[in-house]
């Protein structure tokens, strides 16, 4: 769990891109990229909503994904997958199980395997989150699985 968390607070942070010599996205032994180049290429998904999701990174233990809406997202349920949400631009209404908030930018919502959970964007602004996933070999689609009734 302690990855997830230090995931969320780089998110939360922005990345800002910085690699040697100031040339964004270099590797030396890691690579840091700015959330607007994460989702630059193609989307991994398109769902209804607009929504389009971008995978960032998939390790062993965590997988990393961006998504961009301007509509709604969900109810959706990831059975196997625990997440976590981190607002990175844009207002949002989240619901996580019977919890729900209004959010801005650096929310964090933590949605447990099994529970509902839907977002839906609030104002002119697209939000742009950052799904943290655990374990990672859940398939993408399977962790935005539409909620049982729904």
């Amino acid at each position: 769990m302690s990855s997830l968390l230090a995931a969320a607070a780089l998110a939360a942070g922005g990345l800002s891109a910085c690699g040697p010599k100031g040339e964004p996205g270099a590797r030396a032994g890691g690579i840091l990229l700015s959330a607007e180049q994460a989702v630059s290429g193609p989307p991994a998904l398109e769902l209804p909503g607009p929504t389009r999701v971008w995978a960032a990174e998939k390790g062993v233990d965590l997988g990393v994904y961006y998504a961009r809406t301007a509509g709604s997202l969900g109810p959706l349920r990831s059975a196997r997958a625990a997440l976590r949400l981190v607002l990175l631009k844009g207002r949002a209404e989240v619901r996580s199980g019977e919890v729900r908030k209004a959010c801005g930018p650096g929310a964090y919502v933590v949605v447990p395997a099994g529970t509902d959970w839907e977002l839906r964007a609030v104002g002119p602004e697209p939000v742009l989150f950052c799904i943290l996933a655990s374990p990672a070999d859940v398939p993408l689609a399977a962790l935005l699985s539409p909620a049982q009734g729904s």
